[in-house]
């Protein structure tokens, strides 16, 4: 992806996010703007999208389990892939999708990115 599409991308979940009425749906855009923070090797800010993800999620009434699919983060030991996954559950593959963030940060650190040394 150019940096043109990433960026038009980006704006585009964060007016989901912003102005989407259900908790659900925004929490779907935050998920997916994650993965794209993700693949622009932008970790942390996908680790705090998915928290944003998560915390909408939890406050939503509708059943996420009726997803078609979504792409989920894969620590390969050397770095993270993403694959996809079939009829996944929302709030489940958030807090996964977190939690291989976090290990791949812990181990890898420190890690220059779009935000600095961390």
């Amino acid at each position: 992806m150019t940096a043109n599409y990433i960026d038009r991308a980006k704006a585009l979940f964060e007016r989901a996010i912003n102005n989407f009425k259900f908790s659900h749906e925004k929490a779907l855009s935050a998920y997916n703007m994650a993965i794209l923070k993700l693949k622009s090797e932008d970790l942390l800010g996908a680790l705090e999208t998915l928290d944003l993800c998560i915390q909408l999620d939890q406050q939503s009434t509708y059943n996420s389990e009726n997803l078609a699919c979504l792409l989920v983060p894969n620590d390969t030991g050397q770095e993270i892939t993403i694959d996809e996954v079939k009829n996944p559950d929302l709030i489940t593959t958030a807090v996964k999708a977190r939690q291989t963030l976090i290990s791949f940060i812990e181990r890898t650190k420190p890690v220059k990115g779009p935000r600095g040394m961390w």
